[in-house]
């Protein structure tokens, strides 16, 4: 009720700051029918680094290259990134 008060008062494309806390389905239903037209959701991606970090590791104690270290982050990080992204895409493209 709050967002569709919002968007009766003002055509300027709104920001849904701290979108990580919102449920895939709700972004999605937003990201169509709503005048949001960006959802930040760097906590999300962030979240998905911190926890592949710390697995990779773990599992690889005796690794001190921090771009060996970092490389074995970036499929993980792509793949949470693109859950974002299929998230607000009813059509899945993205």
């Amino acid at each position: 009720a709050r967002l569709r008060a919002i968007e009766a008062v003002t055509s300027v494309p709104l920001v849904i700051h701290g979108g990580s806390g919102i449920a895939a389905a709700t972004r999605r239903d937003l990201s169509m029918n709503s005048n949001i037209c960006k959802f930040n959701v760097g906590t999300e991606i962030r979240i998905a680094f911190g926890r592949t970090l710390r697995k990779v590791l773990a599992e690889h104690p005796e690794e001190f290259d921090r771009v060996a270290i970092l490389g074995k982050v970036i499929p993980d990080l792509r793949e949470a990134t693109r859950d974002v992204l299929r998230s607000l895409d009813s059509q899945g493209r993205a």
